[in-house]
């Protein structure tokens, strides 16, 4: 019979499962035995739970809806025979457990590609392991499979994940209670891959940037007459020994000023003559060897960079030359992740810090139950906590208490509470309201248990994003951050598992 998920009225068709060799057992490796009962805990949830199940039916929607789009714009529609729909579906399932594992453990799209060619147990887990033969996905194609469902999607698979396992009638699985009736929130700041946002450095990356898509359309034979590309590069990296040799002597304001005009200068040049090639690469790009896809994701390339230059070089001269002081909310902080913030903390060996605004709610239990990677300006505590409280009333998930520190508290949000009928468990700005609340024993114990949220936090992204999100732009991260939320709960649903202890073997 097919499978239907109650989200979407799409059937799933099913189909035989490959024949999968044997585990072979490993006796004597303590961390190898339980790496391996934690994929067999992971792959138990996953299948009688329905998340894989429900992670295809979501990428299987997703690409009918993408192919519905492509023919209102090409007039022609590419319809999923029951045999594509089959190999999509098999497709989906290996991209589910290939993008847990690699999360899980850490390692880049090469590294795992080759840990996965050389591990039997991590190809049983990514249903790869075939009796005749198998063939590992190479790292392009993990990629590919890391994109299959976009952020959104990833959150109705993780929101599944936790109605099922904090269902009553799922509770005899666990050795502890999951419950997610009290919410524990707080935020952090989520590092981007980028370097110490100094003004004529971004200049730097602008000239480097442009010379190199310079040379690839050069190299493919379309010219417009210019000096040798690599002088410019030249140049410019002596112009930027030049400004970082420029201390704080006397006289070194003005040669600093000096400096970024000659630097200024150097970029129009560039910008110039790169706008003169990619006019040339969009009127013959017929006569090169690359595809209207290739050619075009150069032009965009090429496109952002002139775009962002102007931008940076007038901020560059308002700091440098004017003198003048630029709002963060204002400021560009790198040319490739414009939407990167300035987060002003005040922690312990990060004052300021450069990326994205966290929010992360965890049930009492520790799973995941929310989180908003905020993509514009900063935001505080109290509007975050609001879009919050939305989402878990459209997820219908039995939160009945918030727990936060105080700079959630506000009188908008404590009216919210009261309006949902949620009990009001963050700590009050006022130090006599919150003396007499700390008075209460629920209250107290509540706040002892937050202190964990920090520890959770710590592992979120230490261990499941791994320090900066190496992902570019923001739906990339986005959906980096909904793979982490997976993984991790998953993660934790394996060791509260209940599983059976193997026989101890007698010699």
């Amino acid at each position: 019979m097919p499978l239907t998920s109650p989200a979407s009225g799409t059937p799933l068709l099913p189909y035989q499962a490959e024949l999968l060799p044997c585990v072979p057992t490993v006796v004597g490796n303590l961390a190898y035995d339980r790496f391996r009962r934690q994929l067999e805990s992971i792959d138990h949830i996953l299948l009688h739970h329905g998340i894989e199940q429900r992670f295809v039916q979501t990428a299987l929607d997703q690409e009918l809806a993408k192919r519905q789009a492509e023919a209102k714009t090409s007039g022609k529609l590419r319809v999923l025979c029951p045999g594509d729909q089959v190999l999509f579906q098999k497709v989906a399932a290996q991209a589910l457990r290939c993008s847990l594992l690699r999360t899980l453990t850490g390692e880049s799209f090469r590294g795992f590609a080759q840990t996965l060619a050389e591990s039997q147990l991590r190809q049983w887990f990514c249903r790869i392991g075939q009796a005749g033969g198998t063939r590992v996905p190479s790292k392009s194609s993990l990629q590919n499979y890391s994109e299959m469902l976009d952020a959104s999607g990833l959150r109705q698979v993780v929101m599944a994940l936790v109605q099922s396992a904090s269902s009553e009638a799922r509770q005899g699985e666990w050795i502890e209670p999951v419950r997610v009736d009290i919410a524990f929130v707080d935020t952090t700041t989520v590092k981007l891959d980028i370097h110490h946002p100094v003004d004529w450095v971004l200049l730097r990356d602008g000239v480097r940037t442009l010379v190199k898509a310079i040379e690839l359309v050069r190299k493919e034979g379309l010219k417009v007459r210019m000096d040798e590309p690599k002088t410019f590069l030249r140049t410019m990296n002596q112009l930027c020994m030049q400004m970082a040799a420029a201390g704080r002597r006397s006289g070194d304001r003005k040669a600093r000023k000096k400096i970024l005009r000659r630097m200024k200068t150097l970029v129009r040049i560039v910008m110039a003559h790169a706008k003169r090639h990619g006019d040339k690469l969009a009127a013959e790009w017929a006569e090169t060897k690359w595809s209207e896809k290739q050619a075009q994701g150069l032009l965009v390339r090429m496109e952002s960079m002139l775009a962002a230059l102007p931008v940076a070089m007038k901020q560059a001269h308002e700091r440098i030359i004017g003198e003048r002081l630029v709002d963060n909310e204002s400021k560009l902080l790198s040319l490739y992740e414009p939407h990167a913030s300035v987060i002003v903390r005040g922690k312990a060996g990060a004052e300021v810090e450069f990326g994205r605004q966290l929010l992360l709610a965890e049930a009492s239990c520790g799973l995941v139950i929310d989180w908003d990677l905020r993509a514009e300006k900063v935001e505080s505590d109290v509007y975050l906590v609001g879009e919050s409280l939305q989402r878990f009333a459209s997820w219908e998930l039995p939160v009945k208490v918030v727990v936060g520190d105080r700079g959630f508290d506000s009188k908008q949000v404590r009216e919210k509470l009261a309006e949902r009928g949620l009990e009001n468990g963050i700590a009050p700005k006022d130090p006599g309201a919150f003396a007499l609340r700390w008075k209460e024993e629920r209250f107290r114990r509540w706040h002892h248990r937050r202190g964990q949220t920090e520890a959770r936090i710590a592992i979120f992204k230490n261990e499941f994003l791994g320090g900066p999100l190496l992902s570019k732009g923001i739906e990339g991260q986005d959906r980096e951050v909904g793979w982490a939320a997976l993984t991790h709960n998953l993660w934790l649903l394996a060791d509260l598992r209940k599983v059976e202890s193997p026989p101890v073997r007698v010699n």
